[in-house]
């Protein structure tokens, strides 16, 4: 889960497409325990963000990689409102 640099820690963190594009609160777990952040409307796929001071030792920092995760099943609803965002691109 977490990958050591020197006193810096990196961390995956998954979300979903419509936190990416809206925005919005998730948690990320720290050693300290999950800790609120929050995420930009417009986040893209691979962006970083930093905690400073909640890597290894408090002069570490926590980067966070957020990931878009696109859910492999869809309910009947879901198809509908991606298939309408898909619309009104073209």
């Amino acid at each position: 889960m977490y990958r050591l640099e020197g006193e810096d820690l990196h961390v995956p963190v998954t979300l979903m497409p419509w936190t990416a594009a809206l925005g919005g609160t998730i948690f990320v777990p720290t050693l300290d325990g999950p800790v609120k952040v929050k995420i930009p409307a417009g986040t893209h796929n691979g962006k970083k963000l930093k905690l400073s001071g909640k890597g290894l030792s408090s002069k570490g920092s926590l980067f966070v990689t957020l990931t878009v995760d696109v859910p492999r099943t869809l309910t009947k609803e879901q198809k509908e409102l991606f298939t309408r965002l898909a619309q009104l691109e073209s």
